[in-house]
Formats: C-alpha cells, structure tokens, sequence
C-alpha cells in the first residue's frame, strides 16, 4: 500500500531526513568515538548517551526511508469531491448539538487535530469513508457514537 503524503508534508519529511543524515548522525557518531577515546566504556555516561542517541537516530532515519519509499501524493490523486475519500474536507453536523466541524482527510504524516486534519486510518475518517453530501450515520466515538449528516464535500485545499 502506498504512503499517502502530501507534497508539503513530503518536504518537511525531507527536510528532516537530510538533517538527520548529514548533519546529527555525523555530530553523534564524532561525540561517540570521542567518549570511546576516554578509555573504560562501561562506566562512561558519555558514551552510553551518544550510543543511544546514535541508534534514535537511526531507527529514525529508517522509519523517515521507509515513509519515502512507496509515496503517493495526495495531491495528484484524481479526487472528484462528490463523496467522502482522501485528500476531501467533510462539513458534518451533530444532529444533537447542531454543531457544524470540517475534517480534512489526508495521511497519517499529515495529521494535525488542532488544524482539523486527520488520518483516512482513524476510525472518524473510515467511519465516513465513500458517504455523500446527506448522508447521516453514526461516528464512532469514544463515549458511543455521534448521529451526524454530511453537510458538503469538496475537494481539500492543498497550498
């Protein structure tokens, strides 16, 4: 399965990547060789913290490679925005409150609650997942569920 990402995201995924690379992986492994040149590595704090800063590091930078390796932009999906799928802002009203929230589906690097961004994995997004503009259903919450109806669809603004 592909890595959906959007291409703003991919940069900073990046970004982040080639730091990680040529700048901390290379100040780390320097600060390990020269607590190592210190003599007695088993009671030296120094090395035992640059060893595992190294191997944060690098679990890191797999992580980050394999992020990269199989990457479908979001934003180059052929996405009609008349039902409810990735790279969609979904306008629901809680039929009990009568509160409207917009959600924008994207991937899961991308996710940001505070911006109304969320993962097509997390149950609220597959919950609405293939629904149209009138749709009402129910989303899974934690407490139960949500009587909800789909209010508009449209194709998420990628800047």
């Amino acid at each position: 399965m592909p890595n959906f990402i959007t291409r703003k995201t991919h940069d900073i995924v990046l970004e982040e990547l080639t730091k990680l690379r040529e700048v901390d992986l290379i100040e780390v492994s320097r600060v390990k060789q020269e607590c190592a040149a210190e003599g007695d590595l088993r009671e030296n704090f120094g090395y035992a913290e640059a060893k595992q800063k190294l191997e944060m590091i690098q679990t890191r930078i797999h992580e980050l490679t394999e992020l990269l390796s199989g990457v479908q932009f979001i934003d180059d999906i052929a996405i009609p925005g008349t039902m409810v799928s990735i790279g969609t802002s979904v306008t629901v009203l809680d039929k009990k409150s009568k509160k409207e929230e917009t959600f924008h589906i994207l991937g899961p690097e991308d996710s940001d609650i505070e911006q109304g961004i969320i993962s097509f994995q997390t149950p609220l997004a597959k919950g609405m997942m293939t629904k149209k503009e009138g749709d009402e259903f129910a989303i899974p919450i934690p407490e139960g569920s949500k009587e909800v109806k789909i209010l508009k669809i449209n194709k998420y603004k990628f800047n």
